[in-house]
Parts: C-alpha cells; sequence; structure tokens
C-alpha cells in the first residue's frame, strides 16, 4: 500500500543548513554535507545508470493481471473513473483558454482541479478486501466526485469561451460546438432547443454562413397547439477545429417536418443484416469487404459464461470463463424494432432474457459518417456469483493483428509485449496473456482491411474463450464479472442493478494508425453550448482553433496552466513511432517557449516564430512545452 505524500521541506532545509559538527571533546569541524535535489524517476535512473556499470534492460509490454478487479468486477466504478480520465484534461485545456482569452487567471478553477485529480488518484490497491464494501464504495464515490468536478469546471468554461464569441442573433440562435481534441473533425452531436408557445414547428440549422445543415429531431415536448416546446436536436458537426469551437445556428420554421420513412440498413458506407443475436452482416461499401464471420458470434452478440477468478490478482495467469451455463442472445429469437429513423441515424433495438438478467442491445447506424454504434443495456441483473458477461465482434479475417490503446501509446499483440514470462512467480508468456486492459479502443487489422472498436469498458479480449475456439479474432468487450475479494475473508463483488455500455465501430484501410483517432473521439465527444450570454467585450470570431500540431503522428494530450507561475504546459506526444519536426500552433502570441521535463523543469528554450513553436519530438516521445 502507498503511504500519503509527506512534506519533508523542513528536514532538507534544516540538513542543508549544518555546516559543521561537533565532537564529544567540544572541536567543531566545517562539512560540506550533499545537497538535496528533486528530481523525476526518469532522472534518478539515468543518473544511476550513468554512475553505474552496464545494466541489463526490460523492454515491452507487461499485461496486467488485476484487470478483472480494476475493471468487469467493479464496473459502475471503473465506468466513472474512466469519465474522469476524459473529463479532466478537457477542463483543464478550456479552463486554460478562458483564462487565455480572458487574459487573466484570476478565474482559473486551481483549487478545484487539484481536489479533483487527487479524487481521481485516491483508489489504489485496496479494492475488496476484509469489510471490503466500505474500501469499495468510498473509492467509487472518489471518483464520482472527480468526474461531477471536471464536468462542471468544463461547462463552466465553454460556456464562458462562448460569451466572448460574435454571434449574430439574426441568423438565429447560436449554438457553439467545442472540439477538445488536437484535430479537425466531424461527429454527430445533440443539444436540447426551448421555444415559446406558436413559436416552432420544426427546427432548421445553417452554419456561420447561411448553409442548411442536415438535422434529425426528436421532440420532447409539446404544446397544446401542437407547437414545439422541448427538442432534442442532432447534427453532424463538419471540420471543427483542433481544440476549439464552430459556431452554428438554430432557427424555428413554422413548416411541420415530413414524416420519415422507416429505418434503412443501407446508406453510402455500411449494408448491415440482423440476425436474432446482432448483425451477421457489415458490408463496407468503399472497402468492398464483409466486416462479419457469423459462424459462430454475430456482431455486437452478448454472451454469458461461468467466471470465478481469484477476485483481485490472478497472480500468475489470467483465470479463463467456462462454458457452465452458457448463453447468447442468438439463442433467443425476436425481432429487432425499428426505433429513430432520420437523416442523422436510424436505430433497432432488441431485448433477450438470458440467465439472470435482461440484456438490450441497440444497434445505431448513422448515415452522416462512417460509423456504427452497438449500445448494451444489462437489466435487472440479479448478482448470481461467477458469472461473466462479453460482447462479440468476430471478424472475418484469418490473420488479424490485435492492437489497442494504453496510455501514450498503442500496444500490438505479439508484437510488443515483453520477451518471455516477467519471472519469480509469474511464468506464463507475458504475450499469451489476456484478456488485456485497454484504454479507448481495440482493433484488428489484416491485409485488406483494419477495424477499431471504440469501448467504454476498460478490459477487452480477443482470442475466442469458448469450447473449440475458432482462428479468426473476436474482439470482446468484457462487460461485467461477479467475483470475490482475493482476501480470505472479503466481500463479492455482485454488482446487481442495470449496467450500461457503449462501443463505436469504424472500418478503414489496413493499420491501427487509420482508426486510432476514432476509437478516441468516439469516447471524447463534441461538446455543445445553446443560447450563450454574449458579453459586451465580446471579440472571438465564429470559429477558431486555440491549440494545434501539424503532424498526423502527434497529440496534444494536456493543455493547462503551470504549477508555479501563470505560464502555460502544454504535453504533446508521439502516437506511432516516428520522431517528427512539427509545429505547435496557438492562437494566442507567445513571447517564449522552453521545454521542459514532466514536473516542469526547464531544460532548453525553444523556437518561437509567426507560424508557431517548432518542436522535435522523438519516437514514442512525450514532451512538455512551457509557454510564457
Amino acid at each position: 500500500d502507498m503511504s500519503p505524500a509527506n512534506d519533508y521541506s523542513h528536514i532538507i532545509r534544516q540538513w542543508e543548513s549544518i555546516s559543521e559538527l561537533t565532537d564529544e571533546n567540544g572541536v567543531k569541524t566545517k562539512i560540506n554535507l550533499p545537497r538535496f535535489k528533486i528530481v523525476t524517476t526518469p532522472e534518478l535512473f539515468e543518473s544511476f545508470v550513468a554512475a553505474a556499470n552496464p545494466l541489463p534492460s526490460i523492454s515491452g509490454e507487461r499485461p496486467a493481471l488485476w484487470l478483472y478487479i480494476h475493471g468487469p468486477g467493479h464496473q459502475k466504478a471503473l465506468k466513472t473513473s474512466r469519465e474522469g480520465d476524459i473529463f479532466l484534461p478537457m477542463a483543464e485545456k478550456f479552463a486554460t483558454i478562458d483564462a487565455l482569452t480572458s487574459q487573466s487567471f484570476n478565474n482559473y478553477p486551481a483549487a478545484r482541479l487539484q481536489n479533483a485529480w487527487e479524487a481521481k488518484i485516491y483508489p489504489d490497491h485496496g479494492w475488496g478486501g476484509k469489510n471490503g464494501q466500505i474500501t469499495d464504495d468510498l473509492f467509487r464515490r472518489k471518483f464520482e466526485f472527480a468526474r461531477t468536478e471536471a464536468k462542471q469546471i468544463l461547462e463552466n468554461a465553454i460556456r464562458s469561451i462562448s460569451s466572448k464569441i460574435i454571434t449574430d442573433l439574426d441568423k438565429g440562435i447560436p449554438v457553439v460546438i467545442f472540439n477538445s481534441l488536437s484535430w479537425k473533425r466531424a461527429d454527430v452531436v445533440d443539444f436540447q432547443v426551448i421555444f415559446n408557445e406558436g413559436e416552432a414547428r420544426s427546427v432548421k440549422v445553417k452554419d456561420a454562413d447561411g448553409n442548411n445543415i442536415p438535422v434529425q429531431c426528436q421532440v420532447d415536448k409539446q404544446f397544446s397547439d401542437g407547437s414545439i416546446q422541448s427538442v432534442k436536436v442532432y447534427l453532424t458537426a463538419k471540420n471543427i477545429p483542433s481544440i476549439g469551437y464552430k459556431t452554428y445556428y438554430v432557427q424555428a420554421s413554422e413548416k411541420i417536418a415530413k414524416s420519415n420513412k422507416g429505418p434503412s440498413p443501407e446508406n453510402e458506407y455500411y449494408k448491415i443484416a440482423f440476425a436474432d443475436g446482432g448483425l451477421n452482416s457489415i458490408y463496407d461499401k468503399s472497402l468492398q469487404k464483409e466486416l462479419v464471420d457469423d459462424s459462430k458470434f454475430v456482431a455486437g452478440e452478448v454472451f454469458t459464461m461461468q467466471s470465478v477468478g481469484n477476485g483481485a490478482g490472478e497472480f500468475d495467469k489470467i483465470q479463463q470463463p467456462s462454458m457452465n451455463g452458457f448463453d447468447q442472445t442468438g439463442n433467443h429469437s425476436g425481432d429487432w424494432e425499428a426505433k429513430e429513423s432520420g437523416d442523422i441515424f436510424s436505430s433497432w433495438v432488441k431485448r433477450s432474457k438470458l440467465p439472470h438478467a435482461v440484456v438490450e442491445q441497440k444497434i445505431i447506424l448513422y448515415h452522416t459518417i462512417k460509423r456504427i454504434d452497438f449500445k448494451v443495456v444489462l437489466l435487472n441483473w440479479e448478482g448470481e456469483l461467477f458469472r461473466e458477461f462479453r460482447m462479440a465482434l468476430p471478424l472475418k479475417m484469418e490473420e488479424g493483428q490485435v492492437a489497442y490503446e494504453v496510455p501514450f501509446g498503442v500496444v500490438e499483440v505479439g508484437k510488443d509485449e515483453m520477451e518471455g514470462a516477467a519471472g519469480e512467480r509469474y511464468n506464463v508468456p507475458a504475450k499469451d496473456l489476456h484478456p488485456r486492459g485497454i484504454e479507448n479502443w481495440i482493433g484488428a487489422s489484416d491485409n485488406s482491411f483494419g477495424v477499431t472498436l471504440s469501448s467504454s469498458v476498460a478490459v477487452a479480449d480477443y482470442i475466442d474463450p469458448t469450447d473449440d475456439p475458432v482462428s479468426y479474432p473476436i474482439l470482446q468487450p468484457v462487460l461485467l464479472a461477479s467475483r470475490v475479494s482475493c482476501h480470505g475473508e472479503g466481500n463479492q463483488y455482485l454488482q446487481t442493478g442495470n449496467h450500461y455500455y457503449s462501443f463505436s465501430l469504424n472500418s478503414h484501410q489496413p493499420g491501427w494508425e487509420n482508426g486510432f483517432r476514432f476509437g478516441k473521439q468516439a469516447n471524447e465527444k463534441l461538446f455543445a453550448v445553446m443560447n450563450p450570454e454574449v458579453y459586451v467585450s465580446a471579440s472571438l470570431p465564429e470559429s477558431q482553433s486555440f491549440f494545434g500540431i501539424e503532424s498526423d503522428n502527434l497529440v496534444i494530450s494536456t493543455v493547462k496552466k503551470a504549477e508555479d507561475d501563470n505560464s502555460i504546459i502544454v504535453r504533446v506526444y508521439d502516437v506511432v513511432g516516428k520522431a517528427t519536426e512539427s509545429v505547435l500552433k496557438t492562437s494566442s502570441t507567445f513571447k517564449t517557449a522552453v521545454q521542459t521535463n514532466l514536473i516542469e523543469d526547464p531544460i532548453k528554450p525553444m523556437k518561437v516564430n509567426k507560424s508557431g513553436i517548432t518542436l522535435n519530438v522523438g519516437h514514442h516521445a512525450i514532451e512538455t512545452i512551457k509557454l510564457k
């Protein structure tokens, strides 16, 4: 267990103030004690290696063995944790931009961000254990606090930024769409619009140049005269600038919207076909490829198995589920009910009664972007011990290379693991350990196409766990597992009630490099600010990027206030493994730029010119830049 961080500065000051020692005879001797220097762990090891004889090196991924306790064993807590992981950097980015556009850090929420980050990293090794339900509940509450604070800070910041935009009310009601990722993107976004009685019978949306933007509406409330009181509007926002925004305008229309035909299972991107368990065909029209091998499972199918394991640490290898009590949604016949239908997307829903839970599957086919969503709900889960639920995406590729996102990088299965086994009690070769802990996505590619599946869960498999396993990859987010703590007197992780999941699919040219952006942005969604109050001092244009990076292999992960002064910290990393010279573009003018280490100590100055800040990022490097 980790101790809390202590402040030892008083001891350091006392030590460094000693300049002489007095022996038992009262004789004083002048001394020079070594000075303390606070460094990062990499710096410590670099200095150690420089002073030591040649040391053996170990490189590569060591897959986590504790992933059941930190994923499907505590699904609701970990879902909240991952939302905190996403919202906190978003909140930092836009709170910093709010300060830059105000030219003041007076309202920067430093203390709130600090408290939220501390809560986010508070849960540790101690899940479960004796009286573990108390610990588990506390950990979950910490995650909930972190997520809620981050979301509030984010919403405050983007509303404040929106109020600084010069909008034109003659064009309609402004809605500002924000993108927190460091590339220009297109995505579906939704927002709520409120009208007065008699004002609107349908809704139109235009961009700042007056072009009509296709929308899809779900009317929530109507007045007695049939006019709209409240409506949810979906639109496809295109070319939203990196770490920036774009303004659209909503207009009320007296013209009643035409009723749509039923949902279409075909568009310019995909043609899909339904089976009892899910989709038995997803045909990619541009690649001219069938994505699904339906010989055992179908796409989006949910299945359940026995899952005993050791609860927390699996010690040597991750215990695999067994066929005891196996069932799958494909065993339960029933119709897929058509739900929403429109220009933006079509959707279908089916419910199946599996042992100890009702499974609701929803499939959404988007018509304006290349994307299919699989939404899964486990309803009224009874908490039967030693059960596991997974979702299947069986891919029609024999030699599929599986890859998945990890913090600041990507792991390719069978290539990037450490060589052999970890040693001591760990005897299973690292490459053979599965499932894996993933960040935002898992995918697979062969020579003809690739698939990326974004994930709302932290654990996914790719090997068929059933009897007579198939050879082709089956991507499998692990939804839920009811196990027990590895402590002899520990609690059970039953997790009764309803559980909600979301996954997004995109197919592309071979190689995870062609899908990693999709996998990230499916979880880090666009944010909308409806009808912001406009400040008298508003000066921002209707569309703007605040920070951007020229190279496709580089990602801006952090924009925040510096710890020690009012400088700006920007963190950039290479995801592909390619050393790159690039330019960091900024909307604000900075006088100086300094390369720093992770704790913001200066390393060397950087070039600043009109086009931006020139930076060199090594392969798989993480670089931190301090801007003044």
